[in-house]
């Protein structure tokens, strides 16, 4: 058993579990997680909407900022 194995599921993983952040064996942890805790499940749903929300007010963001040409 790994320190990953005993993490607490905490919101902040909950978090990186919905912005897809998480590798395979803590996903599995945390869809073994919501399995047990179903009421956790709108939550997710909530933070996946707020997500969709500023991902439409700031579509730009993924875009690189455009610089004035340095001198050379």
């Amino acid at each position: 058993m790994t320190l990953l194995d005993e993490r607490p599921i905490t919101d902040a993983l909950l978090h990186a579990f919905v912005d897809g952040q998480l590798d395979d064996v803590l996903m599995t942890k945390v869809e073994a997680y919501l399995d047990k805790h179903p009421e956790r499940i709108a939550d997710l749903q909530t933070w996946t909407q707020q997500n969709a929300a500023i991902q439409k007010l700031y579509t730009y963001r993924d875009i690189p900022p455009k610089f004035a040409k340095l001198p050379e």
